[in-house]
């Protein structure tokens, strides 16, 4: 499955310089799941159009993708990489991409809105796969000091995918500014841009998995690395007694993750119906302004990440989440070019959310650092219930702002998170102070950086 062998390391040994070949096709990956997200949220109001379904119906795409994200995320994804490797779990990974892109040729040709769910599902359970090796994979391929930067490195590509995903869905699904016909919306009306949009991207992603297989990548061995960790620690006389339950910043870190994925995904989701019920403009030329906003959140992160290392990170985490809250309250109600200028504008202070909650909910973790890993991963199926309902409000009351109070509700769980959640508990603190270590993210720092939008 995995081509031709792959010389096994370990942690000590591996990655003494920076591995730029391996590094570069990893951090492919990164872009390709922007990508497929970027896409996502056009398809919506795409679908709505072409299909003549609800909103409600529309968000089965997000409760799919994310719903991926929570079964992968449990266990299948982890398992693979940790008997047969992260190289097999990335071929994992684009294999399940690639099926589910070509699933949409079918599924567009015969107009079966079941069909494009369970294609999409199929896509994310691939993503999730790929987020799960590439990950801790790009963190060891170079020396432990500059995984940081390695790991920003690469989610700059991630963001480079988000902003081309909905330029593309814009002209192809679209026609891009489509506004005509006597000042009224035009649709293709039907799926054709739809089933080849897709095709092109499985036969861009069998590229990547024909380099994949026969790329020579650095493997490693995660019970050697494992077997290393432990005794380390036990010659350290560090031995961790902890529960996982015992580290309530992680309990906090999964509701407010939880919280986040979902008010975010739901926002992102219902964005170009927010925007067209609220101006007018056609849906390519919201699906642009998608775009748009998605360069804010993206110059958001690059910013933020320059604050944080001036500030500290709950205190800015906390001034983030109170004017999310007050931006979302204010979309309830919103109407006209305010609502459109806020809507996009929340997407700033979204920025830094997702990193920011995950490296607090995994601080001094210690022996549960890949366990608890998994479990804030799985959180994000967040993003399959928020959209759903707040979609479904917006059908109840005809108008996608009255739903926005849901967003209001999981930007002010990670206000909570913040200011109260996020601390360590002092029996941790104390262990850690006891064993004369210095407190860090976990053991091996492969989830220094998260990586998700």
């Amino acid at each position: 499955m995995t081509g031709i062998a792959a010389p096994v390391v370990n942690t000590a040994s591996a990655a003494q310089k920076t591995l730029w070949g391996p590094l570069a096709l990893v951090t492919s990956l990164f872009f390709l799941w922007g990508l497929a997200y970027g896409l996502l949220d056009v398809l919506n109001k795409h679908f709505q159009e072409v299909l003549g379904i609800s909103r409600t119906q529309s968000t089965l795409l997000q409760f799919a993708y994310f719903g991926a994200y929570f079964v992968m995320g449990l266990y299948p994804a982890g398992a693979v990489i940790k008997k047969f490797g992260y190289k097999a779990g990335i071929l994992m990974g684009l294999t399940f991409y690639i099926v589910g892109a070509v699933c949409f040729y079918p599924s567009s040709t015969y107009v079966t809105f079941p069909g494009l769910v369970a294609s999409t599902f199929v896509i994310a359970c691939g993503l999730s796969t790929l987020e799960a090796a590439a990950n801790p994979y790009i963190a060891v391929l170079g020396p432990a000091s500059s995984s940081t930067f390695r790991l920003n490195l690469s989610q700059s590509f991630n963001g480079i995918g988000s902003v081309i995903g909905p330029i593309i869905g814009s002209y192809a699904f679209f026609g891009g500014s489509d506004y005509s016909n006597n000042g009224k919306k035009t649709t293709s009306g039907d799926l054709s841009s739809v089933k080849y949009v897709y095709l092109a991207i499985a036969g861009f992603v069998a590229l990547i998995l024909i380099l994949f297989i026969i790329t020579k990548l650095p493997d490693i061995n995660e019970a050697e690395k494992e077997a290393m960790e432990a005794g380390a620690d036990a010659a350290a006389g560090d031995e961790d007694d902890t529960q996982i339950w015992e580290h309530t910043n992680l309990l906090w870190g999964i509701a407010a993750q939880f919280s986040y994925v979902g008010a975010q995904v739901g926002i992102a989701g219902l964005f170009i119906n927010f925007v067209t019920e609220s101006i007018a403009i056609s849906s390519g030329d919201a699906a642009l302004y998608l775009t748009y906003s998605l360069i804010i959140f993206t110059a958001g992160r690059f910013i933020g990440s320059a604050l944080l290392t001036y500030f500290d990170a709950r205190h800015m985490l906390a001034v983030y989440a109170v004017i999310a809250t007050g931006m979302a309250a204010y979309l309830v109600g919103a109407t006209g070019k305010a609502g459109v200028a806020i809507i996009m504008s929340i997407y700033f202070f979204e920025s830094i959310m997702f990193p920011t909650i995950f490296t607090l909910s995994m601080e001094d973790l210690g022996k549960h650092t890949r366990r608890g890993a998994s479990f804030m991963i799985s959180s994000l199926v967040g993003g399959a219930v928020f959209p759903v309902c707040i979609a479904a409000v917006g059908d109840a009351t005809n108008t996608t702002a009255r739903g926005m109070f849901l967003p209001m509700l999981g930007f002010l769980v990670v206000l909570v998170f913040a200011l109260y959640g996020s601390r360590v508990p002092e029996r941790i603190k104390a262990r850690k102070a006891g064993s004369g270590k210095a407190p860090v993210l976990g053991q091996d720092g492969d989830f220094a950086v998260a990586t998700k939008a």
